[in-house]
């Protein structure tokens, strides 16, 4: 609560409380002060230095600071003060009013005892008699001597007569200290009733507004809350304060320029904006509620007004009318989040090239060297059945427990078919999986148990078994929105320490948002899963699905561009991330070749294609092949093996070829690289394994061929058309070659 947000003063020669802004002589005001009513020197007892009555009257102006310093655990409920005891423990055992009239009457109902006024209350906490209590009194409100109030001299005619001001409003730090005074006037001018507002700059000692950064009213009450009022104006906030509900209010309410006022002491926390009933309130809410924003609220939230309230209608108002405001707070309100708005001011010509300096860029830090890039979010898309979850799991792993020799978990962890380089605490939150899978998952994988040691810092979550569903994003009015279990799942995650990967498996589980075809919402899903990660210094895998047709393509082997388009939802899905890997089936013809190649018995669901599709940050994306083991069932990247079988039979297949252009070549009967005399057309004339060699796989082969000088193309003698293959040194070659008679070679060439 604020130490001190006096109000409602009385017109006696005392209105104006002297510790809280020493009014200075003149300061350029019309309604200069005079200081010459000051004590008699010479005394020394401090009772005659005290004015009993000037003590009880500035501690009934300024009661909330008297209450909140001797019984820090107690509330204000309607015009009482409920405490516990008077030690200041909560509880509602003791109750004292705060009347104007019967300002410190009360009783502590549990053991009996009563009190007449503030000043037995002060006794009863610190144990002090009348006139010591009296004294320290005094220096807590700083006025130790009599100080009677100034005086107001003559004004001129041309300004009205403001008189007294009939409140006095302190701006002070969350420490307490003072750093403005707002002293309002209520005044009569040609017969209409009027009101104005006096600043004391308690910091630059002037009668002035700061001209930037002014404080917010009443931080000492809002410093350890979590939902924050605003209002416009200190009436407003004052009478939602005594109705037991945090609030503060900008320096001049709706008149307040946002870009003077200093929103800090609302970062991280829920704000609900409650604005006068008039446009300008509206308007003035609008501006507050970006502001704020940038200062790095938690979120904001617009309060809709009742239909049949007045213009003006206010807080003050509902408060003095018995406006269930509870509830009011309560009901649904427009709610803008960070993610919705600015996150942070900054400024545009901060960010100079120049600060990024020539030579000092980093290069880029990978989870998986090559694939999977750290401070960044990105999709992993497989058929059904592929083994994502194994997958992920094994990676998990790696990065969980690095350093381990012996099984999967090698000295040198493989992933993806690259290194797992970043090692630290793994996250996986499994929303498929129960306690059982996972655990029948991680034996399989960890048979020895070695993820039991105390340095191994794994998290996998079955949420069917831990929570249920986690819903992150939802859908509103507004659009695709985050939900609370947002902010609780980001601050949990924010306190692990060296947290390196988070797993979010599968993707659809997480988002109460159609992603089917709305790439504003899969762009806006995967932009704050790409802050979260930039701010969490980590990789985040999104799981999810690709479509059900992805490995049939008319026989035709599948690109990593055609798996690319294989993953279900929009597009912003993909290209709102960082990067992109697929799983994906090819024809069952083209996989038993592969098994061939393998020397291993083709099985369904057995071998798998994967690549890296989109990689903004650089990475390999050839295509890796990959079989299933069978003892856990994990996907084992195959890829180095496949291609050293392939190119061994390429070598073997060029050099067949190279033999057979040599023998034809010398036979009189060439070939050509296409046309009706190509080795693809004549295929039947080479040894069976070619027989069912495409037409493109001949022609590439030739061409390297070619391209090393291998073969050659040459001219028979007499012709100008070089198309004919052969050896370096073979006949055509050297320019003596003839075809042999009644040949097509030779039918062709006449």
């Amino acid at each position: 609560m604020p130490e001190s947000c006096c109000r409602a003063w009385q017109r006696t020669p005392i209105t104006i409380c002297a510790y809280a802004a020493p009014m200075p002589r003149g300061a350029g005001m019309a309604d200069k002060m005079d200081f010459n009513d000051a004590r008699k020197q010479g005394s020394s007892d401090p009772r005659a230095k005290l004015d009993a009555a000037q003590v009880k009257q500035r501690m009934a102006d300024c009661y909330r600071q008297i209450l909140d310093h001797l019984l820090p655990g107690g509330i204000y409920v309607g015009e009482e003060f409920h405490c516990g005891n008077i030690s200041g423990m909560p509880g509602d055992s003791l109750k004292l009013s705060v009347r104007k009239n019967k300002m410190g009457v009360g009783e502590d109902f549990a053991t009996g005892q009563k009190f007449g006024d503030l000043i037995d209350v002060w006794k009863a906490v610190r144990g002090d008699d009348y006139w010591t209590a009296l004294q320290n009194i005094a220096a807590f409100l700083n006025i130790a001597e009599r100080m009677p109030a100034p005086k107001l001299q003559k004004v001129s005619k041309n300004q009205p007569d403001m008189g007294h001001p009939i409140a006095q409003h302190n701006y002070t730090n969350a420490a307490g200290v003072i750093q403005l005074v707002v002293y309002r006037h209520e005044y009569q001018e040609n017969g209409k009733r009027k009101k104005a507002f006096k600043i004391w700059n308690a910091v630059a000692h002037k009668w002035e507004a700061p001209k930037s950064g002014r404080p917010l009213y009443n931080q000492q009450g809002i410093a350890d809350v979590d939902t924050i009022v605003l209002v416009e104006g200190e009436k407003a906030a004052d009478a939602l304060i005594d109705s037991g509900i945090p609030a503060t209010s900008a320096l001049s309410g709706s008149n307040a320029p946002t870009d003077k006022t200093d929103w800090s002491p609302l970062a991280g926390k829920q704000v609900l904006i409650w604005p006068d009933n008039d446009a300008t309130g509206l308007s003035y809410a609008q501006a507050a509620a970006k502001a704020v924003l940038a200062t790095g609220a938690t979120s904001v939230g617009l309060l809709p007004l009742p239909q049949d309230k007045p213009e003006g209608w206010d807080a003050a108002d509902a408060c003095a009318e018995g406006f269930d405001i509870p509830a009011f707070l309560a009901q649904h309100v427009e709610t803008l989040t960070p993610s919705e708005d600015q996150r942070g001011p900054f400024h545009i010509t901060d960010w100079s090239a120049s600060r990024f300096k020539a030579g000092e860029s980093k290069p880029v830090e990978w989870l998986v060297e090559d694939v999977i890039p750290m401070n960044c979010a990105g999709i992993f898309a497989a058929t059904g059945g592929a083994g994502k979850g194994m997958l992920i799991l094994d990676l998990s792993l790696k990065v969980a427990m690095p350093g381990l020799t012996g099984g999967l978990l090698d000295m040198k962890p493989m992933a993806f078919g690259h290194p797992v380089t970043a090692t630290g605490a793994a996250v996986i939150f499994a929303a498929e999986d129960d306690w059982d899978e996972l655990h029948r998952r991680l034996d399989r994988l960890d048979p020895e148990g070695r993820r039991e040691r105390p340095n191994v810092r794994l998290f996998p979550i079955p949420l069917p078994s831990a929570s249920g569903p986690m819903t992150l994003f939802s859908t509103s009015p507004e659009g695709t929105k985050t939900t609370p279990l947002w902010d609780m799942i980001t601050s949990e995650l924010a306190a692990i320490p060296d947290l390196r990967l988070v797993v979010f498996d599968p993707l659809a589980c997480f988002i109460n948002v159609s992603i089917d075809g709305d790439n504003n919402a899969a762009q806006y899903i995967l932009s704050m899963f790409s802050f979260m990660a930039a701010q969490l210094k980590i990789s985040i895998i999104l799981c999810h699905h690709t479509t059900k047709d992805s490995g049939s393509r008319g026989g035709h082997k599948i690109t990593a561009m055609a798996a690319r388009n294989t993953i279900r939802g929009a597009s912003a899905l993909v290209n709102g991330g960082r990067w992109a890997y697929v799983f994906w089936t090819d024809e069952k013809a083209n996989l038993r070749e592969e098994c061939k190649w393998l020397n291993i018995e083709w099985e369904e669901d057995f071998i798998y294609k994967g690549a890296l599709v989109k990689g903004n940050l650089g990475g390999d994306k050839t295509i890796h092949t990959f079989t299933r083991d069978k003892k856990t069932g994990l996907l084992i990247d195959r890829t180095h093996e496949f291609r050293r079988s392939v190119y061994a039979h390429k070598d073997q297949m060029l050099d067949g070829l190279v033999e057979a252009v040599d023998k034809a070549a010398k036979a009189g009967l060439p070939y050509t690289k296409t046309g009706a005399n190509s080795l693809y057309e004549r295929r039947e004339e080479l040894p069976e394994p070619f027989h069912k060699l495409g037409r493109i796989a001949f022609e590439s082969a030739i061409q390297n061929l070619l391209n090393n000088q291998i073969l050659v193309k040459a001219a028979v003698k007499g012709s100008k058309t070089v198309q004919w293959l052969d050896v370096p040194d073979g006949p055509f070659a050297l320019g003596v070659g003839s075809f042999a008679v009644g040949t097509k070679g030779a039918a062709h060439e006449n």
